[in-house]
Order: structure tokens, then C-alpha cells, then sequence
């Protein structure tokens, strides 16, 4: 037991040894000159701190930073950077030490970059990136001189989510106008209607007029609304889809029903035969062909069909919207399915860009699918598709 402590004691007595011939050492180095130092007065004695620690404490800041770190001699080469700014252009690290800034920065925004690394300055601007994509970022360029030599430091800052932030602002301002807007249409024929009607000496067949606009203003309306609240249940997760047995056939006919009474100069045909039942919820089936054949309508001229038919192809039904109307180029199509979309902005077209975008949700709960087939001047098909399932009913949430 006593061999074992006076082992321990020996190799503390080393290990205090070689800590002092450390620090002997340091000092020496500080007093030749060799090694810059502090000696700071710690409340339990003066400790030493020599800027070669200093140094590495700056390194392992800088590489923690959120931002990307970027130090540049006047010409821009890149001296250094850290791991952040390697992962914003998606290069290695390696790469981009030695390479040149001018490398990372979009060729309309050099002169720009050239001017504040001469002078100092901030400025948004766009990444470029390895994949060839670009990242918008925002520099702030200091001039330094570290022993006569002109260095200059590179703060880059990631404005990706801010720019989404503002996106969706703008997106929320945008909105806000063109809900505004279309509500209002509706509820102004809706209120003149009803004023005019509760006149005194306004002629029965006026009046008989009158509500029949009143109500088809209200129906628009409702659907407005409808669509709206469709979209947020379906951004939030809490589209629930009730399914049932029913008739595809059927539901197609009270949507044509429904939608005749409000477009007269347009007509509504269903081609369906030998359909097999089918499992979903009838709401929204009647919903999305609601949604679809409005949106034909919108887009045909007067007096031209609008079409709904549909198919069984193995497990699923395959079903159909087919308009005459002005058609559909490939780069408006890219568009069609994105909310407050509109590809044609002619004041007598109504609606709010709603009506797709509530269909393609609909049916994804229902776990088909849904895509256009269209040309310019030669007319549009919208198809979707839903699985026959099985018979038995029952409620699931969709997400």
C-alpha cells in the first residue's frame, strides 16, 4: 500500500515537473519576444494568456458563427473563411480557401463588391453556389491592416428565411386585397338586389329577377368562402374526409344542376355510364367538380359545352373536365396549381385563383391524382383520379 502511494506521488512530482518546464518555457518566449502575452490579475493571481490562445479562441468563435466569416487581400483572394460560408456556396472548405471571391458573386454585383472592398460597405447581393443555384445574402466589407499588410474581412449573412418571411407578407397583402375584392362583388349585387326589391311600385317579375341574382351572388359567395376555408384545413392538417358508398354519376349531375342556374349562356353535360360505386367523401367530390367546372366555364366562350365525364380503368376511376375555351401554354400550366393563381386577368373573369388548387388538395386526401391536358386554342382537360376502395364507410384524416 505504501509502494502504491509513494508510485502516485512520484508520477504527480512528473507531472508538476513538466507543467513548470512548460511555463518556464512560455516565459522565456515572452521575454525574447517570441510570443505576445497578457498577464491578467484573475481575483486568485495574475495568469498569463498569450495571443497564440487568444488566436485559437478567435478560431473556434469564428467557426461557430451563424454567418459566414471571409478574410480577403485586396484582390480577393479568399485567405480564409470558415465552415459556414463553405456550406453556403456548397464547396469544400479546401476549395474555397485560395479561390477568389469574385467566384461566389454574380457577375452584375462585382462592380458593387469591388466598390465596398475599397472603401468599406454593405449591400444585399446573391451567392452563387457549386450546384449553380444562388443564395441571397447580405456582406458587410471592413478594410483592416494587420502589420502593414491591407486585409479584408467578410461578415455574410443568409437571407433565405428572411426573404420567405417577406414573401409571405407580401403573399398575406396580396391576398388580403384580392379576397377584399371578390367578396365585395358578390355582396354588392346582393345588397342592390334586396334594397331594390324592398322598394316601393318595383314591378313582381323585377323582383322575381332581382333575388334570382341575389341568390346565385350568395351561392358565389358561399363557394368563395367554402374554397377558403377547404385551403386552411388543408395547411393545417385538419382536412378530415368523411368517406361513403356513392354515385359518381349523381354527384356530377347536382354540381351541373347547381351550376346551371347561375351561367345560362354556357352548357353543362355529363357523359357517365356503367360507373361502379365508389368509396369517398361526396362533399368534396362534389367540391372538386364543382371547383373544375366553374373554372371551364370561366374560361370558355358563350355558347361552347363544357363536358364531365369519367371511367373505370382497374382500380380507380378516371374522371374528366373538358372545356372549348382559349387553352393552356406548358409554362402557364407550371402555374395552375399554386394558390391566387390566375392566368387570365381580364376583369370579367371572377375568382381568386382558389378553385385548383382546393381540387388538387381534395383529391390527394382521397389518394388520387390530378393534371391538365391542354394546348393553346385547342381547349383544356382536367382529369383526376380516385380508387374505388373498398365499400365500407367510415371517417379518416388526411395529412
Amino acid at each position: 500500500m505504501k509502494i502504491k502511494n509513494r508510485t502516485d506521488k512520484n508520477g504527480e512530482i512528473e507531472d508538476l515537473k513538466r507543467r513548470l518546464l512548460d511555463a518556464e518555457e512560455t516565459l522565456r518566449a515572452i521575454q525574447r519576444g517570441e510570443v505576445d502575452a497578457l498577464v491578467v490579475n484573475t481575483g486568485k493571481g495574475e495568469q498569463v494568456f498569450t495571443l497564440q490562445g487568444a488566436d485559437q479562441a478567435y478560431r473556434l468563435v469564428m467557426e461557430q458563427m451563424s454567418e459566414g466569416v471571409v478574410t480577403l487581400s485586396p484582390e480577393g483572394v479568399i485567405l480564409y473563411c470558415n465552415q459556414r460560408f463553405a456550406d453556403l456556396t456548397k464547396t469544400r472548405l479546401e476549395k474555397v480557401i485560395s479561390s477568389n471571391i469574385y467566384n461566389y458573386i454574380q457577375s452584375q454585383a462585382h462592380d458593387t463588391l469591388h466598390q465596398m472592398m475599397g472603401q468599406d460597405g454593405r449591400a444585399e447581393m446573391d451567392l452563387v453556389v457549386a450546384d449553380s443555384s444562388t443564395v441571397p445574402v447580405y456582406l458587410a466589407v471592413r478594410r483592416l491592416s494587420i502589420n502593414e499588410m491591407a486585409i479584408i474581412s467578410v461578415i455574410v449573412t443568409d437571407l433565405t428565411e428572411q426573404k420567405k418571411k417577406d414573401q409571405i407578407i407580401s403573399l398575406k397583402d396580396e391576398f388580403i386585397g384580392m379576397v377584399s375584392h371578390e367578396l365585395r362583388t358578390p355582396l354588392t349585387v346582393i345588397m342592390g338586389a334586396i334594397y331594390t326589391v324592398i322598394a316601393p311600385r318595383v314591378p313582381k317579375q323585377d323582383k322575381r329577377q332581382l333575388l334570382k341574382d341575389a341568390l346565385a351572388s350568395t351561392e358565389e359567395l358561399a363557394n368563395i368562402v367554402e374554397n377558403l376555408l377547404e385551403l386552411s384545413r388543408a395547411q393545417s392538417n385538419r382536412l378530415d374526409i368523411t368517406k361513403e358508398v356513392m354515385d359518381m354519376r349523381q354527384a356530377a349531375r347536382e354540381v351541373v344542376s347547381k351550376l346551371s342556374k347561375r351561367i345560362d349562356k354556357r352548357r353543362l353535360i355529363v357523359e357517365m355510364t356503367g360507373l361502379p360505386k365508389l368509396t369517398a367523401d361526396p362533399l368534396r367530390i362534389k367540391r372538386i367538380l364543382y371547383n373544375l367546372a366553374e373554372n371551364a366555364m370561366k374560361y370558355s366562350p358563350e355558347g361552347c359545352a363544357v363536358t364531365v365525364f369519367a371511367r373505370a380503368d382497374h382500380d380507380e376511376i378516371v374522371v374528366g373536365v373538358k372545356d372549348h375555351g382559349i387553352g393552356i401554354s406548358p409554362q402557364d400550366q407550371a402555374k395552375l396549381f399554386k394558390p391566387f393563381e390566375r392566368l387570365d386577368m381580364s376583369p370579367q373573369i371572377k375568382g381568386i385563383g382558389l378553385g385548383l388548387i382546393v381540387a388538387e388538395r381534395l383529391v390527394q386526401a382521397h389518394g388520387g391524382r390530378i393534371w391538365v391536358e391542354s394546348a393553346p386554342g385547342k381547349g383544356s382537360t382536367f382529369y383526376f383520379t380516385l380508387p374505388l376502395g373498398s365499400a365500407a364507410g367510415g371517417q379518416a384524416s388526411f395529412k
